[in-house]
């Protein structure tokens, strides 16, 4: 026979509409804690990227030491607001944070050229490998050395090879350096040993995931793919982007060229991500080709990072 659902009673229809309420305003909380932990994040960086500015350092030092005291591991983990801790990892944090790395990134690429690319390519590259291979050696001898485990050792390692592209075009840039030779080339360091890291990462992860050392092939492998792709990747922006850069360019309605360079930023990047490589070097890679446009100029007077922050 046919199954009925038995009609729910008052009662019962009053306690499932106050329990979805509550589960509501839960979430609402939830949420509103976050964002006052964030706003109250970024207050402090600013305030404190503001006194360093004041004494000549870099405004970025004060923000990222912001972060190192009220982070979700100090200060901003210990204060409790609404039940939870004031600042934690959440899925809001790590998408602001990834929306200003890329928009950093993506500005600082308006500022190159592929012949800026060209010109530093092989000493970027040099550097580049040095400021992996020079950590990770030393990052290893010395745990094995202090009588740590050898894959403890390689995680340091590993560790200790990252380079944050977003601090280094940001301090350079408040330095007002970032258009000298010794700049392109470290952001063109930057961008290549962003790349190598990610082949590190797949080497240290077979030893964890798979107890077996390092397999140098497979890195050296990963070395080769992940710089065709990103090589591919920043061709074919190159090719794409300026043509539809100064299509949108001679349409009159207003934001037209700031929304083409949105979409191209963050288009970019995402296609990078899926392709395993980091979007900053999407949104680079997205800058460079934009700065090849015949809209560069429209980009860069209506201060496109500005607009987006």
């Amino acid at each position: 026979g046919k199954l009925w659902a038995r009609p729910l009673s008052h009662h019962e229809l009053i306690t499932n509409i106050s329990q979805s309420c509550i589960l509501a305003m839960a979430s609402e909380l939830e949420i509103l804690r976050q964002v006052v932990g964030l706003s109250l994040l970024v207050f402090v960086a600013k305030v404190l990227g503001g006194i360093l500015s004041k004494f000549k350092y870099p405004g970025v030092a004060g923000e990222v030491l912001a972060g190192m005291i009220f982070g979700p591991l100090t200060l901003g983990g210990a204060i409790q607001v609404f039940g939870g801790a004031l600042v934690e990892f959440s899925d809001l944090l790590l998408a602001m944070a990834q929306i200003g790395g890329i928009i950093v990134l993506f500005a600082a690429g308006l500022k190159f050229t592929i012949a800026d690319l060209k010109a530093s390519g092989f000493p970027a590259l040099v550097v580049a490998s040095l400021g992996v291979v020079i950590p990770l050696t030393l990052g290893y001898i010395v745990p094995i050395y202090l009588g740590f485990p050898p894959a403890v050792a390689i995680l340091i390692g590993a560790t200790l090879t990252a380079t944050s592209i977003a601090v280094t075009v940001r301090t350079l840039e408040e330095l007002r350096q970032l258009h000298s030779v010794e700049a392109r080339l470290l952001v063109n360091a930057a961008v290549i040993d962003d790349v190598l890291g990610l082949a590190v990462l797949a080497g240290v992860t077979s030893v964890f995931l798979q107890g077996q050392a390092p397999d140098v092939l497979l890195i050296v492998r990963t070395v080769g793919v992940l710089f065709a792709l990103w090589l591919g990747l920043l061709a074919a922006s190159v090719y794409l982007l300026p043509r539809a850069m100064n299509a949108t360019s001679r349409w009159q309605t207003e934001g037209t060229v700031e929304a083409a360079s949105t979409a191209s930023c963050f288009g970019v990047a995402a296609v990078a991500y899926t392709l395993g490589l980091s979007p900053f070097v999407g949104a680079f890679s997205a800058g460079m080709a934009v700065a090849n446009s015949k809209a560069i100029e429209r980009v860069n007077n209506h201060e496109f990072r500005y607009h987006l922050g």
